[in-house]
């Protein structure tokens, strides 16, 4: 007989599991349900939970849909759908779905990560913490525990395989409410990638793709998702274009830490996302932009974007035309970009040294400046003209 006490209690508590939507989690959430020995708990205590991106492979969307949420309506397992709203914290989260019968993975969210580096001119980083993860799906998480879970005894479990001992100890102190260690049944169970993707194709026939953003930088441009893109055009078109809204504002990066996830598409003959791509950006407005940028230290840059004028491509392309006509200084065309440079990087490139352009860019790009820039790239300036007029006095005597 099902222990109908209340839930949430040291007897019974809530069993939080967070979902990513991916194989490895997909294959913790059907053997828990359908296999009552690798549990210790009662379904009724379980509530699954997502944070989206907004920037899911709407394969993922259609095999969650297809075949998990029929089976957490028939166990009437609930299902919480979070989103994040906006930039900043303050923004807050939304409650997509908050259901035991789920008909529908709202994967588009609110605001969106793409939204973001559409916004920033920037491509997710790889150096350091997955920073892009902790905002818009551990915070989120984070969030909806504090609001929902705040009092309760709460048992947290992650579908890290058996061959991600290292993410155990990279992400686990991410995570808050840590009254009770984090669970990772697949662990427990010696279950590793390949133990999923036979499971589930074992259990559903198919088999289950990786959940991701479409334009995440950690594909690397592996085969696999070079033929997904093939299959989802309209994704490959999104990673172009954040790809080239990113080179506009810098030219030496790419999506991909060794090669531009454009050059693999086109090399791909995959001309219906390259296609999309040109047509999206043509019917949008474009701005002049100037580009100042601060290099600490190889993996240490500050910048500030600051708009000069909006308008048609066509007309920005003119306008940094007759800005280099004005300024005496040629154009140069990096990154797939026209742009002048008003000041270079050095050869040497001594620490900390400033870089500064007219580009131009799709003007989703906003203006963005750090605190204290304008002061230290005054001194980092003043500084370099004086090293230039000392080795110019130096050498003439």
């Amino acid at each position: 007989m099902m222990n109908t006490s209340k839930i949430g209690t040291p007897q019974r508590p809530v069993v939080f599991l967070s979902y990513g939507l991916g194989k490895h989690s997909t294959a913790a959430t059907v053997e828990l349900i359908e296999n009552p020995a690798r549990r210790d708990f009662e379904l009724d205590q379980l509530i699954l939970a997502t944070a989206m991106t907004g920037d899911e492979w709407h394969s993922t969307k259609i095999q969650v849909s297809s075949f998990l949420l029929p089976l957490l309506r028939a166990h009437r397992i609930r299902y919480v759908q979070l989103a994040r709203n906006g930039p900043s914290e303050r923004d807050g989260i939304t409650v997509l779905s908050d259901t035991d019968q789920p008909e529908e993975v709202f994967t588009e969210g609110i605001y969106k990560l793409s939204d973001e580096m559409l916004q920033s001119g920037v491509v997710p980083s790889v150096c350091g913490t997955r920073k892009c993860s902790l905002k818009f799906k551990g915070w989120v998480l984070g969030q909806w525990e504090k609001a929902n879970l705040a009092g309760l005894c709460v048992r947290k479990i992650i579908g890290f395989h058996a061959g991600e001992l290292y993410r155990v100890k990279r992400e686990e102190r991410f995570y808050t409410g840590k009254a009770s260690p984090i669970e990772h049944p697949l662990i427990r169970w010696g279950w590793t990638d390949e133990t999923c993707i036979e499971y589930l194709h074992n259990r559903f026939g198919i088999e289950w793709k990786n959940s991701a953003c479409d334009f995440c930088m950690f594909a690397g441009g592996k085969p696999a998702v070079i033929e997904r893109y093939r299959a989802e055009p309209q994704s490959g078109a999104k990673a172009i274009r954040i790809e080239r809204t990113a080179r506009a504002i810098n030219p030496r990066i790419t999506l991909f830490s060794r090669h531009s996830v454009e050059d693999l598409l086109r090399a791909d003959g995959n001309t219906i996302a390259v296609e999309e791509a040109d047509r999206v950006l043509a019917a949008q407005s474009w701005k002049l932009m100037r580009v100042r940028r601060i290099r600490y230290s190889k993996t240490i840059t500050h910048r500030r974007t600051e708009s000069i004028a909006c308008g048609t491509r066509a007309a920005m392309d003119e306008r940094l035309r007759l800005e280099s006509e004005a300024r005496d200084v040629a154009l140069t065309y990096e990154g797939g970009h026209a742009r002048i440079y008003l000041r270079r990087i050095p050869e040497a490139k001594p620490y900390p040294h400033a870089e500064e352009m007219i580009t131009i860019a799709p003007a989703t790009v906003k203006d963005k400046c750090r605190a204290n820039f304008e002061r230290r790239w005054h001194e980092i300036v003043t500084q370099s003209h004086l090293f230039h007029a000392s080795s110019i006095s130096s050498g003439s005597s």
